[in-house]
């Protein structure tokens, strides 16, 4: 049984960008490691926003989150 939010085409399409995320940085290292960590935990924040604002019940609070998620 699935989730609300894992209907959801952007949760979807946001957990790919994290994927690919993790895909692209392999090669960031250095000086470029907190580049690296930052664009990580962004691609993260994401699904975990889209995912915590569909748990909200208020609505009001469901469109924080969602806003959030869309920047």
């Amino acid at each position: 049984m699935g989730l609300g939010h894992e209907k959801f085409d952007v949760y979807r399409l946001s957990i790919g960008y994290a994927a690919w995320v993790y895909e692209k940085t392999d090669s960031l290292t250095g000086a470029r490691r907190r580049a690296r960590d930052q664009w990580l935990r962004a691609s993260q924040s994401i699904p975990l926003n889209i995912a915590e604002g569909n748990g909200k019940t208020a609505q009001a609070d469901r469109r924080r989150y969602f806003e959030i998620a869309r920047g």
